[in-house]
């Protein structure tokens, strides 16, 4: 299973929409994909149509460490395109993952239990103007250091 986090310190580049593209893109070829909406302004979360609407999302995976697909996981109108929206619209999820002390590492600690239904899990993220999202996403993607150097370039790892 490959993951990618779609990152920005800004909001309105088009991350939601690189998202939805790619992921709708991997699913077409076969690849079975799974979107995660992290933004609190889930446009990713409206993009395609849903065939089924789990009743949970991005809150209970993070806060609950729910992982049971039947909960937390739509499936879009796509074959092989799935979601997990956002539900977070006062933004508690930051702070939790800034505060909890396995924090940091929840996101990508929980990523296995999708190993066996998924190829693909594209991350939306917020916009982070700190550096708490980032090393989320960081910690998930440490296998991609030419990631890390351009984003240090950039001066983004400050």
């Amino acid at each position: 299973m490959k993951i990618a986090a779609i990152v920005s310190t800004k909001g309105g580049p088009g991350k939601s929409t690189v998202g939805a593209n790619l992921g709708a893109f991997c699913a077409d070829a076969g690849l079975r994909t799974l979107l995660i909406d992290l933004d609190n302004q889930p446009s990713l979360s409206s993009f395609y149509a849903l065939s089924h609407e789990a009743p949970g999302g991005t809150y209970q995976l993070i806060a609950k460490n729910e992982t049971r697909a039947d909960q937390i996981i739509s499936q879009t109108c796509i074959p092989n395109l799935s979601l997990i929206h956002s539900n977070d619209p006062f933004n508690q999820l930051s702070n939790l993952l800034l505060h909890a002390a396995d924090g940091r590492l929840r996101l990508k600690n929980l990523m296995p239990a999708f190993e066996s239904d998924f190829d693909l899990i594209l991350i939306d993220t917020p916009p982070d103007q700190r550096y708490g999202w980032r090393c989320v996403f960081f910690t998930i993607a440490h296998d991609h250091p030419p990631c890390l150097a351009g984003l240090r370039a950039r001066g983004l790892l400050d």
